[in-house]
């Protein structure tokens, strides 16, 4: 019954089935408190023990096919795909023996990549003077365009390329608010091994989707993000300029996520500061203890921009917001330029008062 009300859109039938199921289950709530916990737990602890010493993950709500983990809706393409290379199409034009290329499947799920902006999405070899240049949102931050970058994260990495092809296409301001990882936050919290793998291959997976280079990394965890920190808001932050903003960044991210370039190494640190047309000289200056280059120097500027984060209902990365709209993770670059896209309709329309 609830099948046929979901596949008709009936939502007055459904709520008022949810509220008969609420009150039939209030009927037995006193029986159920009787109930042993221990079986139960006992299950629940042989599932998660299993899910991560055999099948190496560490969330529920995943879908696992023959040896490859898929997250909820976001990663349905990955399966459709793979399944659509196998043969398993049905009643599908495209199913024969001479087009399986799963590039060329009509798939439902594959357009959750395909952003308006598609043709700004780019990966230059150099860094500096990308065109047309961004706007700038730090003369109005509460009505541009915030990415919520973490130095450290794989995704983050991933979505830079999309942020500011959204930005130059769409000429929204925008600007880029950089937090500790996880693990070098006060109270820091711990990743499991078994969690930092299946993050590093789900980025390459996703990475090769939206055409980034590819993972190469050198972790920045630590003295490379100290580092990135000091230059960050020490000669990129006080310019003001979000094309330096980018330049460091997408610099940063090729360097050290593709390359494996050591940002913790002053030889490495040259290569990234250099490829973002930053003065190495005073770059390196920014990243000595008597610089910037301790992290009580900058992390009232950090802990206020995750405060900010928090507000917004967020706390990972990489985090979006514009305007009043807030989201999470590089999964939803569609749904961000969407909003754009709804926020400039709404104001060619609105009626002048």
């Amino acid at each position: 019954h609830i099948a046929e009300m979901l596949s008709k859109e009936d939502e007055s039938g459904l709520f008022a089935a949810a509220a008969a199921i609420g009150a039939r289950g209030a009927q037995f709530e006193g029986s159920a408190r009787e109930l042993s916990e221990e079986p139960a737990t006992s299950v629940f602890n042989a599932n998660h023990e299993h899910l991560g010493k055999k099948r190496k993950h560490y969330l529920p709500g995943m879908l696992y096919y023959s040896s490859e983990f898929y997250w909820g809706t976001d990663r349905l393409n990955f399966l459709e795909q793979r399944l659509f290379s196998m043969g398993c199409a049905t009643n599908n034009s495209n199913n024969n023996s001479n087009n399986m290329d799963p590039t060329a499947a009509p798939l439902k799920w594959r357009n959750q990549y395909e952003l308006e902006c598609q043709s700004s999405v780019v990966y230059p070899t150099t860094f500096t003077n990308l065109s047309p240049s961004l706007l700038s949102g730090h003369d109005d931050p509460d009505n541009c365009l915030v990415m919520y970058y973490s130095f450290r994260s794989p995704y983050s990495q991933i979505a830079v390329a999309r942020f500011f092809a959204i930005a130059r296409h769409h000429r929204v301001p925008c600007m880029v608010r950089p937090l500790l990882p996880m693990v070098m936050r006060p109270n820091p919290l711990a990743v499991p091994r078994v969690k930092s793998m299946y993050i590093m291959m789900d980025t390459s997976r996703e990475g090769h989707r939206v055409g980034y280079t590819g993972i190469g990394m050198c972790d920045p965890v630590g003295p490379g993000t100290i580092r990135a920190f000091a230059v960050w808001h020490s000669v990129v932050a006080p310019q003001k300029n979000v094309n330096v903003e980018e330049s460091f960044l997408r610099s940063f991210s090729t360097h050290v996520w593709s390359n494996g370039v050591d940002f913790a190494s002053d030889a490495g640190a040259k290569v990234v500061c250099e490829g973002a047309g930053l003065s190495w000289s005073q770059c390196l200056c920014a990243m000595k203890p008597s610089g910037l280059g301790v992290r009580q120097h900058w992390q009232e500027k950090e802990s206020s921009d995750r405060e900010l984060c928090a507000k917004s209902g967020l706390w990972g990365v990489p985090s979006f917001t514009f305007k009043s709209a807030s989201m999470w993770g590089q999964d939803r670059m569609k749904a961000l330029e969407m909003t754009i896209l709804e926020d400039q309709r709404f104001r060619v329309v609105a009626p002048k008062m």
